[in-house]
């Protein structure tokens, strides 16, 4: 690969850790939120019991889910939830050296190297995808649900203060 490819894949990939840090930090802060507690038994809950090592990425989606379920009344599409999840997790995980697929351009036969990031299907098997495509598609979707959640805490708000 060359250096040049190997550096935009690596900014891709911190890229989409950390903003899937951002949106699960902001699942952590809508179930604080609507779980209400005050005091030391919110420190306890913030940096304890939804800390990540704890509380995975899957667990803050069922209680995302179950909240949207009582309060939001489907604000958010839990399905792209777990896309992006799979997105953010074959671009941590997977290496890059075995990303790399050749291919020839079926009308001009010139030979080029596409980058694919692997994700597991539901029924366990792998999909390749265009590596640029899964950051469009990482990127598209985690804007969507930014404006979700956003959704989901005003009714959160709303039905805190009835």
């Amino acid at each position: 690969m060359a250096d040049s490819e190997t550096i935009r894949a690596i900014k891709h990939i911190g890229a989409i850790i950390d903003r899937a840090n951002k949106l699960e930090s902001r699942m952590a802060y809508l179930i604080d939120l609507h779980i209400g507690a005050s005091g030391v038994g919110r420190d306890f809950l913030r940096t304890k019991v939804l800390h990540s090592s704890i509380v995975s990425y899957g667990a803050k989606i069922k209680l995302i889910s179950a909240i949207d379920t009582a309060i939001g009344k489907g604000t958010v599409d839990i399905e792209l939830l777990h896309k992006i999840g799979k997105i953010r997790n074959s671009f941590a995980h997977g290496l890059l050296e075995n990303s790399l697929r050749p291919q020839r351009d079926s009308e001009s036969g010139v030979a080029n190297t596409d980058i694919v990031i692997e994700t597991l299907r539901n029924d366990l098997s792998i999909r390749e995808t265009n590596r640029l495509e899964a950051v469009d598609t990482f990127r598209e979707g985690s804007s969507i649900l930014f404006t979700q959640l956003e959704e989901l805490e005003k009714k959160i708000v709303e039905a805190n203060d009835a």
